[in-house]
């Protein structure tokens, strides 16, 4: 219990607080990146696409993660609430 509490604690801290932050900070300087002129921005575009795509998936997993941790928090209060 005091294990699962702990990663349930951590997951929420740094895939909910920090992820957003840092995610925000990813595209706001990948766009800026993409939208440069100069030659050296423009040979790297499609790995910058890339990496905002993978971006865009890792979020999308963070939130899956979370609906699935929910769904075993609740299981494992029931469980721990009415003992068989």
């Amino acid at each position: 219990i005091v294990l699962g509490t702990l990663f349930v604690t951590s997951f929420i801290v740094c895939r909910l607080v920090m992820w957003p932050f840092a995610t925000y900070h990813l595209w706001r300087d990948m766009v800026n990146a993409i939208k440069m002129d100069k030659p050296h921005a423009a040979v790297r575009r499609g790995y910058m696409y890339v990496i905002l795509v993978c971006s865009a998936g890792l979020t999308l997993i963070q939130f899956v993660f979370v609906g699935m941790i929910v769904q075993i928090g609740k299981e494992e209060i029931h469980k721990f609430m009415n003992p068989v």
